[in-house]
């Protein structure tokens, strides 16, 4: 019962934070516009229920804008010739912790303890349950062998 109870609370707090922060995104849309054609706000009074309206149109275009650099960004990075620098940044990313495990390993045997240790933690760090950046591109890598 607890936790439909902190569900319902996190559905209302993030409900009181969305709703007032929309209305001032659509009123300062609304004035960004006018202010952008030189008329002054008071001119044309803005509802409730247009400012609503007027943040969906800001966000839109904002979303519209963020997923334009991406596809910009995904032609940058996966057409020939930057494709070939794409892949071969991960291939020496790849080599790199190939190479660090091998350090790991090959310094556990000799004197030098600290160096196998700090190769140690970023091996740790660097594993995909450790680490947020890994774990993705492990999800990706996942998502991608489904398609």
């Amino acid at each position: 019962m607890s936790k439909n109870i902190s569900i319902s609370n996190l559905i209302i707090t993030i409900t009181a934070v969305v709703a007032p922060a929309s209305y001032l995104i659509g009123i300062y849309y609304h004035q960004g516009l006018l202010s952008g054609f030189g008329v002054d706000v008071d001119t044309f009074p803005i509802g409730t229920s247009d400012s609503y309206v007027n943040c969906y149109n800001a966000v839109s275009y904002f979303l519209i804008e963020v997923m334009s650099k991406l596809h910009q960004l995904y032609k940058f990075l996966f057409h020939p010739p930057n494709l070939y620098i794409t892949i071969l940044v991960i291939i020496c990313f790849v080599l790199c912790i190939f190479g660090l495990i091998k350090i790991q390993r090959k310094l556990k045997n000799t004197k030098f303890e600290k160096l196998s240790v700090l190769a140690s933690k970023a091996i740790q760090y660097l594993h995909w349950k450790n680490n947020d950046f890994t774990r993705s591109l492990s999800d990706l890598d996942i998502n991608l062998l489904q398609i």
